[in-house]
């Protein structure tokens, strides 16, 4: 059970944007190295808002919303025995 007001739909927006910030970096060694310069505190929180890792955001958005399992299909690890 969680204690407190519900969140407003700006820390509901910054918590998907987040989501989408770590699944990135993964993929994305400037987005990476950007986000652990802020942990670290050597750069702004406003670094992970750069327009470029905003587009790259929007796309893998766009990307999860029109995916389905069948396209994925070949990514999915098989055992052979």
């Amino acid at each position: 059970m969680t204690i407190g007001g519900q969140a407003d739909p700006l820390t509901l927006i910054l918590q998907k944007y987040m989501d989408q910030i770590m699944k990135l970096t993964n993929q994305n060694h400037d987005m990476y190295y950007t986000l652990i310069k802020v942990i670290h505190m050597l750069e702004q929180p406003t670094a992970l808002f750069h327009p470029k890792f905003i587009i790259k955001v929007l796309q893998q958005i766009i990307k999860e919303k029109f995916s389905t399992a069948e396209t994925h299909y070949e990514q999915i690890p098989t055992v052979i025995s």
